[in-house]
């Protein structure tokens, strides 16, 4: 979801760097993933990761404190 990109070569910034590949939506490759149409893209360990912040984000917002996810 991001507005802009800056890339960098050996000669400086390049001012249209060529975009390749396929872009996907992390939201429809959950989807896809668990109905068995696409490979995730990203680990398991990624989604405790994210559910760790996510609780601590809504513990700090409850609270008023700062809360720290779970160290590993």
């Amino acid at each position: 979801g991001g507005t802009w990109i800056e890339v960098h070569d050996e000669h400086g910034r390049v001012k249209y760097p060529p975009i390749t590949g396929t872009a996907w939506d992390p939201d429809a490759n959950f989807a896809d993933a668990v109905f068995g149409r696409a490979d995730p893209q990203t680990t398991p360990q990624n989604g405790v990761i994210h559910s760790e912040l996510m609780d601590a984000i809504y513990a700090s917002a409850t609270s008023g404190e700062v809360v720290r996810p779970a160290e590993r």
